[in-house]
């Protein structure tokens, strides 16, 4: 996990405010993401709703969250451009100093939220770049990126790090 970077913090939330996931192990849940976007610490209270998140959503993350994620390496623009939102409309939002529609912030905190999961069950920040980025047989040899682009794809790489995390060879 990278000490200090934006992943890291979303971690440390979640250790702290002590929350599963429905699969039963620590993930990043909404608000911590959420609290990554935002860079705020939520509170306890909305931590365990999630419902700042979803109104956080409405209301569209600022383009500094999307920055902030590039920024930690996490992803690159180009990945940002496929799964986020496209360049021309990143500019236009620039220009105009809108922050992302709620489509586009729903996608970065999906993004986001596996890539953290990834983070915690993998280490390190290379590991998880690597394997984030490496065709996966358990996903019919599709990198597991490339499946962030919709919600039941992310739930199929949620699933493979859950059965990494637990010692189930996938």
């Amino acid at each position: 996990m990278r000490r200090g970077g934006s992943l890291w913090v979303a971690m440390l939330l979640i250790k702290l405010s002590n929350i599963a996931t429905p699969f039963g192990c620590p993930s990043m849940t909404s608000l911590a993401a959420l609290a990554l976007l935002q860079q705020q610490a939520p509170s306890r209270s909305d931590l365990r709703t999630g419902l700042a998140l979803v109104k956080a959503v409405k209301q569209g993350f600022p383009l500094s969250a999307l920055d902030a994620v590039v920024g930690s390496g996490a992803l690159s623009w180009p990945e940002v451009e496929r799964l986020i939102i496209p360049r021309r409309t990143l500019v236009h939002r620039r220009q105009k100093k809108l922050p992302l529609s709620p489509e586009q912030s729903d996608r970065l905190g999906r993004v986001t939220r596996v890539l953290a999961l990834a983070d915690e069950t993998l280490g390190t920040p290379a590991k998880t770049h690597h394997w984030m980025r490496t065709p996966n047989g358990a996903l019919g040899g599709v990198a597991p990126l490339e499946l962030l682009d919709t919600d039941g794809g992310a739930t199929l790489v949620e699933q493979v790090l859950v059965r990494l995390a637990h010692g189930i060879y996938s």
